[in-house]
């Protein structure tokens, strides 16, 4: 619980930002702690976060007691009103109103004062970031006093009197700018709530991006791996897509260049190299085969030819011969092929 700081004012149209003011500071028990003077814009920085009762001048407050109906709420406030208004000789409008609950006999305690001047008086005190939660009447600190003395000794009693639970500050002229905020925290706290939140979702979103980056990766290995003709992989979906498609569109069916046309017509054509080929590799079109150590093989320019006469191109390699389709096609070990040019011709030298 915070404490209690009470501070005694001059006349309201005498006080400024440097008005030096006697001040006790209470505990909960009402316990004096500190008591002194301090300027208006020296107490905030001397005893920061103080809860404050500004106790007025007996010039500027006038208490009294009325009579009203048993009323609540507004209409209590409306009914204290209607009676402070003969009491008054200038306009009821310009005054700053405060009360008392209504007692058994009907009786409400209430005190005004202008209320210009005590606007203008809390605007000083907010503006030096002082916390005003009551203006009180002195004579509300002693009621039983014939006559109101000044509050000036730190060794008065009334510094410790209890409040009377009521006073003028009405929450309606509090100032809405200045050193009071009272929505101050709830906004400190929801901006640091959106804040965290915002770094949340950048988070989530970096997270989700490097994930979406990982999956893209692994779509264009595995196309690429699927598909190793493919030369640009630019979308991975669309583009294995279309591959599946096409598949499906072909049935089945096998192309010349595939692995087991191109071997059986290579196995056709090559027929001195049965049983001594050491390894065959296959890429997209191109068959590489590699001989057995020890291994005859004929001159280049009937290898050519023998290649040729099954529609394949055959060209040395370091390790043996690179075989790739010519012109002329084949329908070898039962296997559907696309016709070439020539494959029909060497289907009918076949039979």
């Amino acid at each position: 619980m915070r404490h209690l700081l009470r501070v005694a004012l001059p006349p309201l149209r005498e006080l400024g930002p440097h008005t030096v003011l006697p001040f006790v500071l209470l505990d909960r028990h009402r316990a004096v702690l500190r008591s002194g003077a301090l300027a208006v814009d020296a107490i905030a920085p001397a005893m920061p976060g103080a809860r404050i009762e500004a106790i007025l001048d007996a010039g500027d407050s006038v208490q009294g007691v009325v009579t009203v109906p048993p009323l609540r709420g507004p209409r209590l406030d409306a009914a204290v009103r209607g009676a402070v208004e003969p009491m008054v000789l200038g306009d009821p409008d310009a005054l700053a109103v405060g009360h008392g609950p209504r007692d058994e006999q009907g009786q409400v305690s209430v005190a005004w004062a202008d209320r210009a001047q005590l606007l203008r008086v809390w605007q000083v005190f907010a503006d030096a970031r002082l916390d005003v939660v009551g203006w009180l009447p002195l004579a509300s600190l002693d009621a039983n006093a014939a006559v109101v003395l000044p509050l000036r000794d730190a060794t008065d009693p009334r510094w410790q009197a209890s409040s009377p639970g009521w006073s003028l500050a009405d929450a309606a002229l509090r100032p809405r700018s200045g050193g009071h905020a009272p929505w101050r925290r709830a906004l400190v706290w929801s901006g640091v709530a959106a804040a965290v939140w915002v770094l949340g979702l950048n988070v989530y979103a970096a997270q989700r991006s490097s994930e979406a980056d990982r999956l893209r990766l692994d779509m264009r290995k595995q196309l690429a791996t699927a598909f190793p003709d493919i030369p640009v992989i630019v979308d991975p979906v669309r583009q294995a897509t279309q591959r599946r498609d096409a598949l499906r569109a072909a049935q089945g069916a096998l192309i010349e260049t595939d692995f087991l046309p191109l071997s059986l017509a290579a196995t056709q054509a090559f027929d001195f190299a049965a049983d001594q080929v050491l390894r065959l590799r296959y890429t997209i079109g191109e068959l590489r085969i590699t001989p057995a150590a020890g291994m005859t093989v004929p001159p280049a320019a009937k290898l050519a030819r023998q290649a040729a006469a099954f529609g394949l191109l055959a060209s040395a390699a370091d390790d043996g011969w690179v075989v790739r389709r010519g012109v002329a096609g084949t329908e070898a070990g039962g296997l559907q092929l696309r016709p070439g040019a020539a494959q029909a011709g060497q289907a009918g030298r076949a039979r």
